[in-house]
Formats: structure tokens, C-alpha cells, sequence
């Protein structure tokens, strides 16, 4: 039953209308037939239609349109006994649908307000559910990192106070590698098919990027979790093998990896599987981490402050001088106009502060972490290529 419009009565008017014309201009004369009357057409629609107050007024309409259509008829106001007995049968039959119709209209009101009194209460238990699960996931990583042996590891991990992914990736790599004793460890960020490096200790023999498919080790531990050079060493043809690599993350959600390249421990296995419990640790930190952390910074032209990027360059500086992790600082004049292109041939973690403007030229430092003279080399020949005037330039004298 639909809920009852605020010009029902026209509705209903205008039906009986419709059929008193119709019986009237065409003359059906459907008083000699006691079973054959038009006018319960809209009786019996109305009665399931709306509720019982349009009911009562359609049969009203009923009743008088048809003593209307009787007195107009040649007959005049003589009712057979068939033809009342037969309209009084269909009036009770509305009348009974109608009521019928009402009580499940209002048993399912009824439902439909204890339908929402009982989505409130899921509502409120499902809330519940996730704080009791949140306090019993605590609970059982406390258990597990206890089983492990590794609770005085996560007790100084957790003191990592940083919002910035970079800054607790490095920070998680030279605890844990003085833990374990492993000389040469990185983490890599996992986006789409590639991985980027995001900390680590010394240079990479993966290098500082790479797509999925290039290390056997890596591509392992992205597929079944934990990779291994004795694994593959029959099928390995590159040197730059990493001796381990944990995934960080499930299949369906890959955040990262934690690579090996060497240890001093010869107990390889132990190191394997405190990193695989510390990955599943880390998976959780990520998803809190702030990963796109330059954005806040950036200015409306692309480029970034100064004192930000003076900041980041002496975090870079430490990072080379502790861990030889280098990066490449380069001063370059272009036009104003050709700014844009320059910002799009950046990577997402490079920077780019102005120096100074000289009327339609401006003087710019370009900073580039985890950045050897190689990868700077492949980014200086997209510039010359796509920039029409390009000039490097001493940083010192400007």
C-alpha cells in the first residue's frame, strides 16, 4: 500500500469521473447485467491502493456515481434485486480487502520501526565488536612478539615517534640490522608492479628502483611471502641477488619488502623469521604512516619553501654520511613558463625551491634523494629533451 497522497481525493474523483463519462457517453447500460458493472473497477483498486479513510470515501464516490448513472439511465431509479445484492457483495469484499490491507500495513510499519530499533543495536554492537577486536589484536601481538623473543626488539622500535614512513623506515632499518647483525638492509616501498627504495643501509645492489620481475628473490617473497637466494639459485643470472626478502603486507594488499643483501650472522633461518614476524608488525604501522608527507608543504606553483627544503637536505646529508646513501643537490635556469614541464619530470620525492627570479628566467635548486649519478644522468636527459632552454649552474656562486 503506497502512502496516502495529499490529493488522493482527486485521484480517486477523477477514476469515477473516468468511468461515469465512459458509461455514460457509450451508453453500456450495465445495470441489466448484475455482474457487469465498470464502477468496480476503481473500488476494488482504491481499497488495496490507499488505506481504509480512502476506501471509505471511494465507496461513497462508488455508491453515488452509480445512483447518479441510474437516475440518468431510461429506467430511473428502479434497482433489481440481482443488481444491489450483486454491488453490496463487491462493496463488503472491498471493505474486507481494505481492512486486511491495513492490518498488514500497520504490522509492517510495526516491523519496519523494530527493523530499525534492531539496526541500531547491530550498529552499536558492531561498534563494540571492533574495540573488543582491536584490544584482543593488541593482545595477541603482544603474545605472539613474547613467543618470539623479539619484545625487547619492539619495545625500542615503538619508540619511533614519527608520522613520516621515510623517517621510520630508516630508523626501523638501523635498529633491526644492528639487532640481527645484518650489514646491508633496505626496505622498499611496493606501488603498482614497482618498488622504490625508501631506507636502508649503504648502496643497493637492486638499486634504488626496480619493476616487478627483475629480482627472483623479491618476485618470491611478493608471491608466497618469504624469498630466499637458495630457493632460486638455480634459475638466478644477476649477482644483484638479495640473500632474503620478506613481503610486507598479504597478496592482496602489498605495501612493501624488506630485503637482505648481507649479514654477519650465519644463522640465516633466525634472521628469516624474527623479519617475517617484524613484517607483519610493520604492515600495521604503515597503514598509519603519512606517506604523501610533501604535499602539505608544496606550494601552489609546485615548487617547495626554502627552509623545507634546506630541512630535507641536511636529513639527507646525515643518511650519506651514516649510511652512505646519496643523493644529488643541482642548480638550473629555465624560463618561467617552462616550469611546469620541469615539476612533471621530477619524481614524487625530488624537490624543487627557487633560488631567484630574473624576469621571465628563474633560478632554481633541484634536490634528489636516493639518487646516484647514474639515475641523475637518465633525469638530465628527459631535461635537455624536454625543455627548450635548460641550464645547469654552479649552486655555490648563485
Amino acid at each position: 500500500m503506497k502512502p496516502r497522497k495529499k490529493s488522493w481525493f482527486v485521484e480517486v474523483l477523477i477514476s469515477y469521473g473516468i468511468v461515469f463519462l465512459f458509461d455514460y457517453l457509450y451508453k453500456t447500460d450495465v445495470f441489466k447485467e448484475a455482474f457487469l458493472n465498470f464502477y468496480w473497477i476503481p473500488l476494488l483498486i482504491f481499497c488495496v491502493r490507499y488505506d481504509l479513510v480512502v476506501h471509505v470515501f471511494s465507496s461513497i464516490l462508488f455508491f453515488t456515481f452509480i445512483v447518479v448513472s441510474k437516475f440518468l439511465s431510461e429506467e430511473g431509479l428502479n434497482f433489481s434485486s440481482d443488481f444491489a445484492l450483486a454491488n453490496s457483495i463487491m462493496l463488503v469484499i472491498s471493505t474486507v480487502l481494505s481492512l486486511i490491507n491495513e492490518v498488514r500495513v500497520k504490522n509492517m510499519e510495526r516491523l519496519s520501526l523494530e527493523l530499525a530499533y534492531r539496526n541500531e543495536d547491530i550498529s552499536r554492537l558492531e561498534e563494540e565488536v571492533r574495540k573488543l577486536k582491536k584490544q584482543i589484536n593488541s593482545l595477541e601481538q603482544k603474545l605472539f612478539y613474547e613467543s618470539t623473543g623479539i619484545s625487547s626488539l619492539l619495545i625500542e622500535l615503538r619508540e619511533i615517534f614519527t608520522e613520516d614512513f621515510e623517517k621510520f623506515a630508516q630508523r626501523f632499518v638501523e635498529i633491526v640490522s644492528e639487532y640481527f647483525d645484518v650489514k646491508r638492509m633496505y626496505v622498499y616501498r611496493y606501488k603498482d608492479g614497482f618498488l622504490r627504495l625508501a631506507a636502508g643501509i649503504g648502496r643497493p645492489e637492486l638499486g634504488f628502483s626496480l619493476k616487478k620481475g627483475v629480482s627472483l628473490v623479491v618476485d618470491k617473497a611478493l608471491q608466497e611471502e618469504v624469498g630466499r637466494i637458495l630457493d632460486v639459485v638455480d634459475q638466478v643470472k644477476s649477482s644483484n641477488e638479495p640473500w632474503l626478502a620478506v613481503r610486507i603486507g598479504d597478496e592482496e594488499n602489498i605495501l612493501g619488502v624488506i630485503t637482505v643483501e648481507e649479514t654477519a650472522t650465519d644463522n640465516l633461518e633466525l634472521v628469516e623469521e624474527y623479519l617475517t614476524a617484524l613484517a607483519a608488525w610493520i604492515h600495521i604501522v604503515m597503514r598509519k604512516l603519512e606517506f604523501e608527507k610533501y604535499e602539505k608543504y608544496r606550494l601552489k606553483d609546485g615548487t617547495f619553501p626554502a627552509d623545507f627544503y634546506e630541512t630535507e637536505k641536511n636529513r639527507l646529508k646525515v643518511l650519506e654520511a651514516q649510511h652512505g646513501i646519496p643523493f644529488i643537490e643541482v642548480c638550473v635556469r629555465i624560463k618561467r613558463e617552462e616550469l611546469g614541464k620541469l615539476l612533471k619530470i621530477l619524481r614524487r620525492n625530488d624537490l624543487a625551491t627557487k633560488m631567484s627570479e630574473d624576469g621571465e628566467y628563474l633560478l632554481l635548486k633541484l634536490l634528489f634523494p636516493l639518487c646516484d649519478e647514474i639515475g641523475f644522468n637518465i633525469i638530465k636527459k628527459r631535461l635537455e629533451s624536454e625543455i627548450s632552454e635548460v641550464e645547469i649552474v654552479d649552486c655555490e656562486s648563485h
